[in-house]
């Protein structure tokens, strides 16, 4: 049984590029990116670092088009609480 939606292939592998390109065909101003939640694993450093990883490369997509797109951060498990009052931050 198949269940979700797919991504059409000629969408893949996703490039900012490709959202712009669509974005200014259906005459979208801005987008907010959104990862899907990270549903496997368990409270581990290794969750935050993934967490961190994806919202890193967001900013960077927002950084270069700051007038095109936003994000909503990706957060560790719910249930993390330590990982999200204290993040490990760089400067």
């Amino acid at each position: 049984m198949k269940l979700g939606w797919r991504t059409p292939e000629e969408n893949l592998p996703w490039t900012p590029e490709l959202s712009l390109r669509a974005m200014d065909a259906m005459q979208i101003d801005f987008s907010i990116l959104s990862f899907p939640p990270i549903s496997s694993g368990c409270i581990s450093e290794e969750n935050r670092a993934t967490a961190r990883k994806r919202n890193e490369y967001a900013a960077k997509i927002c950084g270069a088009y700051p007038d095109r797109f936003g994000f909503f951060a990706t957060l560790p498990f719910m249930d993390d609480v330590h990982g999200k009052i204290y993040p490990r931050l760089r400067c």
